[in-house]
């Protein structure tokens, strides 16, 4: 069971089956308007702009991912945003992987450098996700205390299973101004789960999200901090 909720739980996505993963281009929802957020992400004292675009036609959603110079990532999804398939680039590291999920299992096949990838993971009936600046509205909307899912790691590109939980709502300053934010931790399963915790942080009014906080799991190690700087453009 996926999700512990007092109203329903979410559901499995299912598609053909196929050892081939042609990761869609064009779509349906490539015509829908996009909206293009940005954020402030520091690692101590290194501070990038980063961006994320999100675009829907009511029947798909596609996400997108820029860390300049070179990270870029696509996710094709439900409108509740449960992945279908995932495209990862990394032109530093050389990475070019394709991913997509097929029933109960993830397909994944690329390039990762010098390595070809091509491999597939059984997994169960939770969701995958990979984008939590989105993926988990529905997840508060819905009022549920905990919840599974899965994701992909891009250095590695193995796949695991996290778990999410809603805690307080928080006062927390964002742009130099106060906001009132439910804060939800996300940590992996087993013994990693008391070592390694993240912190998100959405607008308590419409879960809007706001700031994050993961650690970079090396003790010693500034955490990663992501902090909304609003809508960048409509387009």
């Amino acid at each position: 069971m996926a999700c512990k909720s007092q109203y329903r739980y979410l559901s499995l996505v299912i598609l053909p089956y196929s050892w081939v993963i042609a990761f869609p281009i064009d779509s349906s929802a490539s015509d829908a308007a996009t909206v293009v957020y940005q954020y402030r992400q520091s690692k101590g004292t290194k501070v990038d702009t980063v961006y994320r675009s999100i675009a829907s036609d009511g029947n798909e959603t596609i996400i997108g991912f820029k860390d300049p110079p070179n990270i870029e990532t696509r996710a094709i999804c439900n409108p509740d945003f449960r992945i279908k398939s995932w495209h990862f680039e990394n032109k530093e590291t050389g990475y070019d992987v394709n991913t997509a999920r097929f029933g109960d299992t993830i397909k994944i096949t690329g390039r990762m450098g010098k390595k070809t990838i091509q491999k597939s993971q059984t997994i169960d009936e939770a969701p995958w996700y990979q984008a939590m600046e989105f993926s988990l509205q529905p997840f508060l909307e819905k009022g549920i205390l905990t919840c599974e899912f899965w994701m992909i790691r891009p250095t590695d590109m193995n796949v695991f299973k996290m778990a999410v939980r809603r805690e307080s709502v928080d006062t927390i300053q964002l742009n130099g101004r106060p906001e009132r934010a439910l804060r939800v931790t996300l940590s992996p399963g087993g013994l990693a789960g008391r070592i390694w915790k993240a912190s998100y942080w959405y607008r308590k009014s419409d879960y809007f999200f706001l700031k994050s906080t993961l650690p970079q799991g090396i003790p010693g190690k500034p955490p990663i901090i992501s902090e909304s700087m609003g809508i960048k453009r409509r387009e």
